[in-house]
């Protein structure tokens, strides 16, 4: 996509809110097309989307799948134990 090359132009990374990698699956694979590195925030349990562990959990999920390299979490204790463990299932 054009604007993402116009984009690449001045930066390295770009940072969705993480509801737009669930709304369109291929802008994750846009962003890494580009050339540039994808963060998404913010991953908070009080979200109206989230609301409890259950769903906390698939957003990471979502995220890994996404190829998400890096996220922003009100949580980092619990995000980093969630990606631990999806990342030893994968192995």
């Amino acid at each position: 996509p054009r604007g993402l090359k116009r984009i690449r132009s001045y930066a390295d990374w770009v940072s969705p809110h993480r509801s737009l990698l669930s709304l369109n699956e291929q802008t994750a694979a846009n962003i890494r097309k580009a050339g540039l590195g994808l963060m998404t925030y913010t991953y908070r349990l009080e979200d109206k989307d989230v609301g409890n562990e259950d769903n906390f959990k698939k957003i990471h999920e979502l995220a890994v799948q996404s190829g998400v390299q890096a996220i922003f979490s009100d949580y980092p204790g619990k995000s980093i134990q969630i990606l631990k463990s999806i990342s030893d299932r994968a192995r």
